[in-house]
């Protein structure tokens, strides 16, 4: 099985890697395929550009064999749809098995998600906890309680469609937490790999830009 964290990663931090690296041991992925937006449809337009936000993630994610940087979506000049880019690896890899790898503050309004029904043909879902979001209100969860599952084994037992919920240590790091603190000309290092806060510095990106 494969996992996929899609997002801006503008920039690219250690809440990321983090949240990668548990998932993928807790699953026994054999990748974690990080996949930047072009144009996000449910958030404003990245302040880096794709190739600077590509060349991020691939100075972050050296040393963990396991993370590849996927850029299909930057060679595409249209809204990054979720569900195209899954059908897309579908084609590539046939036979794959594919988990979605995506917080609970994003995950709770799947359901404004352009063919988010086909989405569960297409992938299953592994929902990490987010500070102040919780998969406990009634109203908020019954659209997904059929695709629930407790256990990894239980998961692994379907090819798609399954959604687990899964704990983890995390890092309570923003994005925009950090381009706010470059813009004010505050350090961001510890936040976010050096590779990348010398290529944040080298390029002078998101300085004066929140």
């Amino acid at each position: 099985m494969i996992g996929l964290l899609g997002g801006t990663f503008d920039p690219i931090h250690f809440g990321h890697l983090r949240i990668a690296l548990e998932v993928a041991d807790a699953l026994d992925l054999e990748q974690v395929r990080f996949i930047p937006n072009r144009v996000p449809p449910h958030r404003r337009q990245p302040l880096a550009s794709g190739a600077e936000r590509l060349m991020m993630i691939q100075a972050a994610i050296q040393g963990e064999s396991r993370f590849v940087a996927d850029d299909r979506e930057l060679r595409q000049d249209k809204t990054s749809y979720t569900v195209h880019t899954l059908q897309a690896l579908h084609q590539e890899f046939p036979h794959q098995s594919w988990a979605f790898i995506i917080g609970v503050d994003a995950f709770l309004p799947l359901q404004s998600w352009f063919e988010w029904q086909n989405l569960f043909k297409l992938t299953h879902f592994i929902v990490v906890g987010r500070p102040g979001y919780a998969l406990t209100n009634p109203s908020e969860t019954a659209w997904f309680q059929p695709y629930l599952v407790d256990s990894v084994a239980d998961l692994t037992r379907h090819s798609v469609g399954k959604v687990l919920p899964i704990g983890i240590q995390g890092l309570d790091i923003s994005a925009t937490q950090l381009r706010n603190m470059i813009a004010r000309e505050q350090n961001p290092r510890y936040l976010t790999p050096d590779s990348v806060c010398a290529m944040i510095k080298a390029q002078q990106l998101y300085k004066n830009k929140v």
